[in-house]
């Protein structure tokens, strides 16, 4: 045990001098900007990559719409702003949320082909089933202005912008 001790006495040690030695390298090095300042305030140090863009934070792209119909939250809209959502009852991994007895954890997902204009609907082998405008499905590819129901109390409206 004493063997152990010692070994990690001498790992903390050596990581303290190698920091102490880094420290003091850079002590020596600082760089005070204002050393290159002339009368106008302006430096030669100064350049137009040092300066500091603001970048503004984009609004994601819409790629469609889900309208819910029929439900809980009847009348709310979701924006598809990504090629993959997950919808269901499980609000920690799915985008779109929906609290319903009928609604598997994770119920289906929609995701948008990143080379076409398509958007493919795929159900999650879910307990209730999905229905894609009154056909139970699997897989297909939707249209905008489908009708998506859910178990047996959810109804959404598809939109493609």
């Amino acid at each position: 045990m004493a063997k152990k001790d010692n070994d990690e006495t001498e790992f903390w040690e050596s990581f303290d001098e190698s920091a102490d030695s880094f420290n003091s390298k850079n002590d020596d090095e600082t760089i005070d900007e204002t050393d290159y300042r002339d009368s106008s305030g302006s430096s030669d140090y100064e350049d137009e990559s040092d300066r500091t863009v603001s970048l503004k934070k984009k609004k994601p792209e819409i790629l469609g719409f889900l309208v819910v119909k029929k439900g809980k939250r009847k009348n709310d809209k979701f924006d598809l702003t990504k090629e993959d959502i997950i919808i269901g009852k499980n609000p920690r991994c799915c985008d779109i949320p929906i609290d319903d007895d009928d609604i598997s954890r994770i119920h289906c997902r929609i995701r948008k082909e990143p080379d076409k204009n398509e958007f493919h609907f795929y159900d999650c082998g879910s307990t209730n089933g999905s229905f894609v405008n009154d056909e139970e499905v699997h897989h297909v590819i939707l249209k905008s202005h489908d009708k998506i129901v859910l178990g047996e109390n959810v109804e959404l409206i598809f939109v493609q912008v």
